[in-house]
């Protein structure tokens, strides 16, 4: 599922939440059903994610830095989601 925020706001306050961390694990090829899209005017950051790990997608061809899934930030999208209309929402592991 994939889903894009252009608020300001709501960029902000997610944003916020991230705090990268290394993943320990290494999960690098690690199949993310969720994506998200945060477009600013400034430009746009693209990440995919499961409950465990972050993909933030760094460059046009597809490259990644792969990170521990920061709880916050996790958090965050759930909250997101849970405001949507039954029918758009996904199947998300709640924090």
């Amino acid at each position: 599922m994939s889903f894009t925020i252009t608020n300001a706001a709501d960029v902000a306050r997610i944003s916020r939440s991230v705090h990268l961390e290394a993943d320990p694990v290494g999960r690098r090829w690690d199949l993310h059903s969720h994506d998200a899209i945060f477009r600013t005017p400034a430009g746009k950051i693209e990440v995919q994610f499961c409950n465990e790990c972050l993909d933030v997608v760094i460059d046009s061809q597809g490259s990644i830095a792969h990170y521990k899934m920061p709880k916050g930030f996790y958090k965050e999208v759930w909250n997101e989601i849970q405001k949507r209309p039954q029918k758009e929402r996904w199947a998300m592991e709640p924090p």
